[in-house]
């Protein structure tokens, strides 16, 4: 019982607002150097990603192998990526969490420069002593 805890203190001193807001930070790190082998750490294999692009009136769910395999398509078009986090707000108990934030992405795609804005919402757990991505909810402009 007291193993069991010191793991559940563990896990709730490893999320917190300063924790949950440095992870998304290095989140958008790695996807802007294409670390392909960090995104896949960082998101819980039974993750779902949920995509509703606003003005196409579309959504689309996605696994985790899915939405790096997009990701991977995305970096052979894309140059000059940019990830403007803002409004980056924590709530949380124990071993998981909830982050809601605004990003805005910038690219050039096949010579042309796009921008658009996502209202996200970032559901965090404590998954092999380390935090990751549970689930991830976007309302995209794109």
């Amino acid at each position: 019982l007291g193993l069991c805890f010191a793991s559940m203190t563990q896990a709730a001193t490893l999320l917190d607002k300063s924790s949950a807001s440095h992870f998304i930070n290095d989140f958008y790190k790695a996807l802007k150097s294409h670390d392909a082998r960090k995104l896949d750490l960082m998101i819980a294999d039974d993750a779902k990603i949920q995509l509703h692009l606003v003005k196409m009136h579309q959504s689309f769910t996605l696994s985790k192998s899915d939405y790096l395999q997009q990701i991977k398509a995305s970096w052979h078009f894309a140059k000059q990526e940019n990830f403007d986090l803002s409004d980056i707000n924590y709530t949380g108990n124990g071993g998981t969490g909830s982050l809601t934030l605004k990003m805005t992405e910038s690219k050039e795609i096949l010579d042309e420069k796009i921008s658009f804005n996502n209202e996200m919402t970032v559901s965090l757990v404590v998954a092999d002593d380390m935090i990751k991505i549970a689930a991830l909810t976007t309302d995209s402009t794109f």
